[in-house]
This record gives C-alpha cells, sequence and structure tokens, in this order.
C-alpha cells in the first residue's frame, strides 16, 4: 500500500469530491483522481461510486478507510511514542488542563519551570482534557473530579473548595435590602445549584455561567452573588466573599499521565514541578484566610 494513495483516498471521502479533495490536499484533481484510480485497480474494487451529487464510499471503500484509519493511528502511536524517549529533558511534553486551572495556577509560575528546563518544549492546552489524553493527543492532563476514571492512570495532586463572592457594593447592597440574583450553572444538580438553595434561598437564578472564568468576570462586574473556586475568588482584586457560608468542597485536582510516556525524562520533571506547586498553592485551593496559612506557618 502506498501512503500517498492513502491520504488522496481519504481526503475524498471527508470532502465527498474530486476537486475538493485536491483543495484540501493543495493539488489539481486530476491528481487526486489518477492515485484513486491507481489504488482502486491495485486493489481490484471501486473504492467510490462516481454520482452526479458526488463521490459516494462504497462498503469496500469503508473497509478501507477503517483498516487504514486502523493502521495509520497505530503507526501514529509508535512515532510518538519513539519521539517522547528522546534524550533527558529536551523534547515536546503536551499537557492538558481546564481553563481554570491553566490560567489562574498554571501561566503565572509556566515561567520558572522554562528557566529550570530551557530544552523543554511545553504544549499547554484546554479542554476537553480527559478526551485529549485518552486520544493520545496529549500526554498529561489536569482535572478536577471526585470520580476519577478507572481506565486512566493518576494520582490527586490537593483538594479545591468553593465560596460564593461578589463585589464590595453588591454585598453591601444586598444587605441593605437590594434585590440580588445568583450567577450560577445551569445544572440544576450542580454544587453552584446546592449551595444557592442552602446558603442563599432567596436569590432568584438571574444569569447562568457554566464556564467558571467568565461567572468570575460576570461577579466582579456586579451582576450577582455566584460560586467561585476559592483559589480564583479569593485572588480576585474585585471580590470578597459574601454571606456567612464557610467553604465546600469541590472535588480533588487530578494528574493524569499516558502509560507510555511515563518513563519519560521530561514528562517525570513535569509532573514533579506540578506537584510541588499545588502543594505550595494548597493553602489557596482550600480557602484557608491568610492570616490562619501565617499562623500555621509560624
Amino acid at each position: 500500500m502506498d501512503w500517498d494513495d492513502f491520504k488522496f483516498v481519504q481526503a475524498v471521502a471527508q470532502t465527498g469530491s474530486v476537486r475538493a479533495a485536491g483543495e484540501r490536499l493543495r493539488v489539481h484533481g486530476s491528481t487526486v483522481a489518477r492515485h484513486l484510480d491507481q489504488l482502486e485497480r491495485r486493489v481490484g474494487t471501486r473504492l467510490f461510486a462516481r454520482t452526479p451529487r458526488g463521490m459516494q464510499i462504497t462498503p469496500a471503500g469503508a473497509e478501507v478507510i477503517e483498516a487504514l484509519d486502523r493502521v495509520a493511528g497505530e503507526l501514529d502511536q509508535v512515532e510518538r511514542s519513539l519521539r517522547a524517549r528522546g534524550p533527558l529533558l529536551a523534547g515536546p511534553v503536551t499537557l492538558a488542563a481546564t481553563p481554570a486551572l491553566a490560567r489562574e495556577l498554571l501561566t503565572p509560575v509556566l515561567g520558572r519551570l522554562l528557566d529550570d528546563d530551557p530544552e523543554l518544549d511545553l504544549a499547554l492546552t484546554s479542554d476537553p482534557a480527559l478526551a485529549l489524553l485518552q486520544r493520545g493527543e496529549a500526554d498529561m492532563a489536569l482535572w478536577l473530579t471526585d470520580d476519577p476514571p478507572e481506565d486512566l492512570i493518576g494520582r490527586p495532586l490537593g483538594q479545591v473548595m468553593a465560596c460564593a463572592y461578589a463585589t464590595p457594593e453588591y454585598v453591601a447592597g444586598t444587605a441593605a435590602g437590594a434585590r440580588g440574583r445568583w450567577v450560577g450553572g445551569a445544572d440544576p444538580a450542580s454544587l453552584s445549584a446546592r449551595v444557592r438553595l442552602r446558603h442563599f434561598p432567596d436569590l432568584p437564578l438571574g444569569l447562568r455561567l457554566d464556564d467558571v472564568l467568565l461567572r468570575a468576570d460576570a461577579l466582579a462586574a456586579g451582576l450577582g452573588v455566584g460560586l467561585l473556586p476559592c483559589h480564583i475568588g479569593d485572588g480576585h482584586p474585585a471580590l470578597v466573599r459574601a454571606g456567612a457560608m464557610e467553604p465546600v468542597r469541590q472535588g480533588d485536582v487530578w494528574l493524569f499521565i499516558r502509560p507510555d510516556v511515563r518513563g519519560v525524562a521530561r514528562v517525570q520533571s513535569l509532573s514533579a514541578f506540578l506537584q510541588t506547586l499545588f502543594n505550595d498553592r494548597r493553602h489557596a485551593l482550600e480557602g484557608q484566610p491568610a492570616a490562619q496559612v501565617t499562623e500555621a506557618s509560624s
């Protein structure tokens, strides 16, 4: 099998026409047609039916595509594994993390990691972190969960607590009798919804925002009261804790690593860095007041 032929077949299957496949591959349509004809003659069967509506894949073509996709995936896995086992710390590592973890915890300190390991080629990407890891598109993933998948290899780095936040002006206004609103997610079974029902039952749900960072922006703009992870809410200059509630547990941050790269030096180095980072930020993640942290460390 000529792998050049495979890319032409795949392009035709995805686009539905020789012309569109040529545009995708930046070659003339006649080149695509020639490769396709050569492959069909070699395997002795039609892979596509030529119809007025375009190229319709045949059952034989679908079987070929499925087999070639499987082989291509296996070859890609071999290539990634070999590439990952480069010398020492040099080489690429892809870390997937939720936007809230990536922006609030990782990006402020990544300069220290890159200074310590100047040959590290780090790619930081966001959701869907676990899906990227399971598809082999990420080497490591940070995920907040209370129910870690059994088919992934991981370890907890620390728990995350959450509390209600609003601007000082909003808190003062509602205390003085102004009408307030709750800014939360759309899921009625979520932690945010449970906190509202227990601690702020008189606040109507005025705005639905599942994205934590967007919710923080909305609260800072004075749009209401809402639940945020403590490391985001306590660190936001425009927000204060609202109400008399104590922080509630949101879940554990888990670090998952793809099995085929666990022994790679640069992956181990990044893993150690993340463990140290989360240990150093444990008080912020757990919502401990600064005074309590100072007292505990003295």
